[in-house]
């Protein structure tokens, strides 16, 4: 059985300022909690309820959401951003967001240089990025890159950054010393 930690008022503020700008997935790798806990603390909190959706909450998201996007129309319904893409789901709306799309050269090449600092994890890059965490493993591992951070020495990571184009003065006087 899992052991069970207090929540603490850092958690309750971190919950309450995040509950409508992140996804539950989200706060879950935030504050290292399961779905659950998390969910039964909002609602202890007030800012999750269990409430049906009205008409006029159906209407908005059917009409709004595609335009407006996810954010908007939680913040408006004052709903968990995870409830109104559920809603939207099941009334068969199909959400277009920057997670279904296609990844661009510019996010592959990130990828490459995120997936190789050993400090930064996957839901981390997918913050970054817009994305998914499980989204970033999948291209990750199409890619053929590792799908967890391979620790790499400073030369390593500055010869990455500059195969990209993306070093600063310092960095590249660094560089050529190393070199």
């Amino acid at each position: 059985m899992a052991k069970h930690i207090p929540w603490t008022p850092d958690d309750d503020k971190y919950l309450a300022n995040n509950w409508d700008q992140k996804l539950v997935r989200d706060l879950e790798t935030d504050l290292g909690r399961t779905k659950g806990s998390i969910l039964r603390r909002a609602r202890a909190l007030g800012l999750a309820k269990k409430s049906e959706w009205s008409f006029e909450d159906e209407e908005f998201i059917r009409h709004l959401l595609p335009e407006y996007g996810v954010e908007y129309c939680a913040r408006h319904l004052k709903r968990s951003m995870e409830s109104v893409r559920v809603k939207a789901k099941r009334m068969g709306i199909r959400i277009s967001s920057k997670y279904h799309n296609d990844y661009t050269q510019e996010e592959d090449a990130l990828l490459r240089v995120i997936s190789k600092l050993p400090s930064l994890t996957f839901a981390q890059a997918a913050h970054i990025l817009g994305r998914s965490p499980e989204g970033m493993r999948k291209r990750a591992k199409s890619l053929g890159m590792p799908t967890k951070a391979d620790y790499l020495t400073a030369s390593d990571l500055l010869r990455e950054k500059s195969s990209l184009g993306i070093l600063t003065s310092g960095e590249l006087e660094l560089l050529e010393t190393l070199s």
